[in-house]
């Protein structure tokens, strides 16, 4: 079970998506528009999370989810993202948290951890970071993968535009069978 926080996104444009992707009416995958992280809603999410049996919890995006956060203060990072995580491995379930990357004018490094919008803070309380490059071309993608435990990865991806998924260009004999 799936609560996926779209907070940059309307019910109508998820519906679109969920179309395009052929998403069958009986996934489980709840959706929620709202959200402001507040200290005291990890009470309310955890109780969303205990009564509707959640195991993955998707926020995207990371600056919609904490508003008004700072995300240039290292101990707000620490503070905030701490509290989200330790929710997360309490309770025993996987969290994907959706952030922009800072802009390229400003130092992009193709790195996804030196890449994170705001403070360092941010990346100590994380166990694997994804960063999804353009690479040339309308459709060409790099996703590169940064982890405590495991390997690094860059793989080369093709995005279809008409059902809006990646396929793998890479060989997939690249990848470590431990890390699929």
């Amino acid at each position: 079970n799936v609560l996926f926080f779209a907070l940059e996104d309307t019910p109508n444009r998820i519906q679109s998506r969920l179309k395009r992707f052929d998403a069958k009416a009986n996934q489980n995958i709840g959706f929620k528009f709202e959200f402001k992280y507040q200290p005291e809603n990890l009470i309310l999410l955890q109780d969303i999370i205990q009564n509707n049996k959640i195991n993955l919890v998707v926020i995207d995006t990371f600056s919609r989810f904490f508003p008004g956060a700072d995300q240039n203060d290292h101990v707000q990072m620490v503070d905030a993202l701490g509290n989200i995580s330790k929710l997360a491995q309490d309770m025993n379930i996987s969290l994907l948290m959706i952030d922009h990357h800072r802009k390229q004018q400003l130092g992009y490094s193709n790195d996804p951890i030196e890449d994170l919008f705001g403070s360092t803070g941010k990346s100590s309380q994380i166990d694997t970071c994804l960063g999804l490059y353009k690479d040339g071309g309308e459709y060409n993608y790099s996703l590169k993968m940064v982890s405590r435990d495991n390997p690094d990865i860059d793989l080369k991806l093709v995005l279809n535009p008409d059902d809006l998924r990646f396929r793998l260009i890479d060989d997939p004999n690249k990848i470590d069978p431990k890390t699929r």
